[in-house]
């Protein structure tokens, strides 16, 4: 092959004088692309067509395609270009074992059989700096061998390929072990795969394709079902060999998404301990972005909500904005929270993640929900922190409204309860020296408050988000613009959204709750759960801190409102916290 190209240029040479061909060398060098460059194969068969050559190229680089295709997660349609290309081949090749071939002879080139295309392509290939592949094609009485070869800045490998179980497999195998060889190069995490237990690897990726574009928010069953099912079969087989981390990563993710989760941790925790310096496994990232991409989700709320009803609740727009996903499987395996909420009831189901409550208005109990409007507040706050206990505290009517002294007596049985959490979930503009004492006491004992910032669409004060010791939280939209109805002003410490949000109802279908700064506080209020869970020993002004720095910087709107703080960023903060 290498010195086909040499006569060429020699020939070239010789017609046309060295010092023209320097000249056109210059030129030719100057406009030099460093790109792959597939060269077409040498057939040496007495019944090869003209074009096998290029053909087979064609074939093992669409096999090749297709096989990166799937490693990058291209879930495009595109058309197959291989099997085309099968159909093109000479019959003695499509038809493998091909038959007995005479002798080889010698090749000669002579002037007169060198055209201008092929002297330019000579040239070109002489200079050509960027990875080329070329391959040999030999065929006799006993076997039919593919030698192909690689070379890169002085890298070479060459590879040898039976054809005899036919061509389309055999490509399909030299496909793979080229493209594994070259990944070994500078991908970390393929060191630990051999060409069988990649071969499977990559069947168990479009498997799982298949499955992630037919399951489209829907309880996954049928053909869905069937394809996760192969995936996680391809996976688990080379997962009992292999030393690579890559498919225990893909493993974990089909797991979890059907619902096999404590699969799905053991699956986590051998990739983690499998290669410590691979990407999708280092640091403190170490939930695996590639499995958080591809829908992998704890269990929210499990008792009340399907894994299709999760999916959809953490796909919203107001928690792509907050980068919650993320943060749900980073904390995947946080210790639990306990959350008292201060609101108008809970009329929901109780479960092992909700007590039955306590009311301090008179003549209501708990279950007297306004509007359900505390029960929103508290079902947000579950989906938000699968690890959350809530106490429901009643200290408004259920229309809406409470007294001093009703807050008060919430707020000293919430400081016995010695909750982690409070979600104040209230306002006044007036200001009350004994809640500041309350809420200061709270902080003392090492509690950490939210409540909102309030929907008055003005910036003033409001009790008791202003407290210094209470985290106010204003309201914005799924886009991260402040919503219309907010409370802002410098005095505002944090922002979350607060409108469009949805939750599933008893079929399990999502239901918008309404809007308000409540809902904010309680966005907030769950990803300081989150955080809480993967580092409990963080203090309230440590908390307050944490999700302030790490918030998503918020400019003026375009009246000019602004807050002292940005949007919460869940993601980051619970990553900030388990660094610490």
């Amino acid at each position: 092959m290498v010195l086909l190209g040499r006569t060429i240029v020699l020939l070239l040479l010789t017609a046309i004088g060295a010092s023209a061909f320097l000249g056109i060398a210059g030129l030719v060098r100057s406009l030099l692309v460093t790109s792959f460059q597939v060269r077409p194969f040498q057939v040496l068969s007495a019944s090869a067509g003209k074009n096998d050559g290029e053909l087979l190229a064609r074939l093992l680089v669409a096999r090749m395609r297709d096989v990166e295709d799937v490693l990058t997660f291209d879930l495009k349609t595109r058309p197959a270009p291989a099997a085309a290309v099968v159909e093109n081949l000479s019959e003695n090749l499509r038809s493998h074992p091909a038959p007995q071939v005479k002798d080889v002879p010698d090749i000669e080139l002579k002037i007169a059989e060198v055209d201008l295309a092929g002297i330019i392509q000579g040239t070109l290939q002489l200079f050509h700096k960027g990875p080329t592949l070329e391959g040999f094609l030999l065929s006799s009485g006993k076997a039919t061998e593919l030698t192909v070869r690689y070379e890169e800045n002085g890298y070479e490998q060459d590879w040898v390929q039976a054809l005899d179980s036919g061509v389309e497999s055999a490509l399909g195998n030299l496909a793979d072990t080229v493209v594994l060889a070259l990944r070994k190069r500078d991908t970390p995490g393929f060191q630990g795969m051999d060409t069988t237990e990649f071969s499977r690897y990559i069947k168990g990726l479009r498997e799982y394709h298949i499955y992630l574009q037919s399951f489209a928010g829907k309880e996954e069953g049928g053909g869905a079902a069937t394809h996760l099912g192969k995936a996680i079969e391809e996976w688990s087989a080379v997962a009992q060999t292999t030393t690579s981390p890559r498919p225990l990563i893909y493993l974990a993710s089909a797991y979890a998404l059907a619902s096999r989760y404590s699969e799905a941790d053991a699956a986590l925790k051998r990739a983690q301990s499998a290669d410590a310096n691979d990407p999708l496994v280092r640091g403190k990232e170490s939930a695996l972005r590639l499995a958080i991409a591809n829908g992998m989700v704890p269990p929210l709320a499990t008792e009340r909500q399907s894994p299709a009803a999760v999916k959809s609740f953490v796909d919203q727009p107001f928690a792509e904005l907050i980068q919650l996903r993320e943060a749900l499987v980073a904390a995947r395996n946080g210790k639990p929270v306990t959350i008292a909420v201060l609101a108008t009831g809970y009329a929901g189901v109780r479960s092992d993640r909700v007590e039955e409550g306590v009311s301090f208005v008179t003549d209501e109990t708990v279950r007297d929900d306004a509007r359900d409007y505390g029960s929103k507040v508290v079902n947000l706050v579950l989906s938000l922190a699968p690890m959350a206990r809530v106490i429901p505290v009643k200290v408004m009517s259920k229309v809406g409204v409470g007294t001093t002294a009703e807050i008060l007596q919430g707020l000293n049985y919430v400081a016995q309860q010695k909750p982690q959490i409070v979600l104040a979930s209230y306002g006044s503009p007036a200001q009350d020296p004994a809640q500041e004492r309350a809420f200061s006491a709270l902080e003392a004992s090492g509690t950490f408050t939210v409540a909102p910032a309030g929907n008055n669409s003005d910036s003033a004060l409001q009790m008791p988000a202003s407290l210094p010791s209470v985290l106010s939280v204003a309201s914005t939209d799924p886009r991260g613009d402040l919503s219309f109805f907010t409370t802002y002003g410098n005095w505002v410490k944090l922002a979350a959204p607060g409108e469009h949000i949805s939750l599933p109802d008893g079929d399990q279908k999502l239901v918008e709750i309404g809007q308000g700064t409540s809902f904010a506080a309680a966005v907030v209020a769950g990803v300081a759960a989150l955080v809480l869970s993967v580092n409990p020993d963080l203090s309230p002004a440590g908390l307050r801190k944490l999700l302030t720095d790490t918030a998503t910087k918020l400019p003026p709107d375009a009246k000019g409102h602004m807050l002292g703080g940005g949007i919460i960023n869940a993601r980051a903060a619970v990553l900030r916290a388990m660094d610490k």
